[in-house]
């Protein structure tokens, strides 16, 4: 009897507190509507910032240029002290970015090759140095020796310069490049015969951007992704491509630096009486500026 009695307090206990709960939230829902005008930016823009603000009975809403917000005086407060803060004419932007690849290459080759003598017997040096210059060692034409060493160094630069007008905190993208046509061969089954087919595809060779920049003060944010792509020597078979994606802070006219690539390569081959050395570098560096007004 007893516990049939402290289950039915604790039933009551707790259907006065759902009460009690129920009527402190209408209370606080109760509050006035106010129409807040906008100036610069959208309540869509806008309805994603404030509602972490709102307390318990609180809502915002909006559409166009006009906030509905619900809230009490102090919440009420809060929010217009912010928008003084964010609701303001956006700024032009000027986004500048540099791409540059560098590459160096080294290459030597030593070797000796003719004919000569040793008693009775003739010794023939086929190579690669036998085919002129180099120094000569022996005095007859055919029982001579010819010591070579060739050294070539060579270097290649592509600096690529792309800006791109934008308002602060709405995407913008460039791209600049061009479609490269390559054929696709396969084989396919028609009926009981198998069937010899080609196809032609089209590769975008591009170098560019996509950014979107945010304002703050003589700060700015970005989220950027830059690609920079060029074909080689060898034409659709030879494209290389150097993509990165990154969120920077920088300041308003300085260069700031997003990354880079340093590459290097050895090789070295010997063969009798021969030896070959090459040494090849390769360095890129992305780096970006934003200006104010698009100067």
């Amino acid at each position: 009897m007893d516990k049939d009695w402290e289950e039915k307090m604790v039933l009551k206990r707790l259907i006065w507190l759902l009460l009690f709960s129920m009527l402190a939230t209408a209370a606080l829902a109760d509050y006035p509507l106010n129409i807040i005008p906008l100036k610069h930016r959208s309540a869509e823009e806008l309805i994603p910032v404030i509602r972490p603000m709102l307390g318990p009975g609180e809502n915002v809403g909006g559409m166009n240029y006009r906030l509905f917000v619900r809230a009490s005086a102090k919440g009420l407060r809060d929010i217009e002290q912010l928008l003084a803060e964010v609701d303001r004419a956006r700024k032009n932007l000027r986004i500048t970015l540099q791409q540059d690849a560098a590459r160096s290459g080294d290459s030597e080759f030593q070797g000796v090759s003719g004919e000569g003598r040793a008693g009775d017997v003739r010794i023939i040096l086929p190579g690669n140095a036998s085919s002129g210059g180099g120094v000569v060692i022996g005095s007859r034409q055919d029982d001579s020796l010819r010591y070579k060493i060739t050294r070539s160094t060579g270097s290649s630069q592509n600096n690529t310069s792309q800006f791109v007008n934008v308002l602060e905190g709405a995407p913008a993208f460039i791209r600049v490049g061009q479609s490269l046509p390559y054929v696709q061969r396969f084989l396919a089954y028609a009926g009981n015969r198998i069937v010899y087919g080609q196809d032609t595809q089209f590769l975008n060779v591009t170098t560019g951007f996509d950014v979107l920049p945010r304002l703050n003060g003589d700060q700015v944010e970005l989220e950027i992704s830059p690609r920079l792509s060029f074909v080689g020597n060898r034409g659709i078979q030879d494209v290389s491509f150097q993509e990165l994606r990154t969120t920077v802070s920088a300041k308003l006219g300085e260069w700031v630096e997003l990354g880079g690539i340093n590459a290097s390569r050895d090789a070295v081959s010997r063969a009798i009486l021969e030896t070959a050395s090459a040494q090849s570098g390769e360095q890129r560096v992305v780096r970006l500026k934003v200006e104010e007004g698009g100067r």
